[in-house]
């Protein structure tokens, strides 16, 4: 066992880094008459801004099922020190303080 006056030195530079998780869902949007565009001609064609923000709104039911697309890690754009109710990672410096 080595003693503190030996002990292996360990030097880090400390990095915020961001994890972003991309997800996509399946939804269903029902055609009611308050998505429509009524035409000069008395037909009507689909508002297709209201459908897309129809669908983000029921996109938000808890039972709508979300599957993992994609993890992406880069560093964080703001460095900063670290709060100190924040925690990192130390599995490489063990004795790291």
């Amino acid at each position: 066992m080595e003693s503190d006056a030996t002990q292996r030195q360990y030097y880090s530079v400390q990095f915020r880094l961001q994890r972003v998780t991309t997800e996509y869902c399946y939804i269903n949007v029902p055609v009611t008459s308050d998505l429509m565009i009524s035409q000069p001609d008395g037909t009507g064609r689909l508002n297709v801004e209201s459908m897309v923000n129809r669908a983000v709104e029921i996109s938000q039911f808890p039972d709508v099922k979300w599957y993992i697309e994609d993890h992406t890690t880069s560093p964080h754009p703001v460095q900063k020190p670290m709060e100190p109710s924040e925690e990192r990672f130390q599995g490489l410096f063990p004795h790291e303080k």
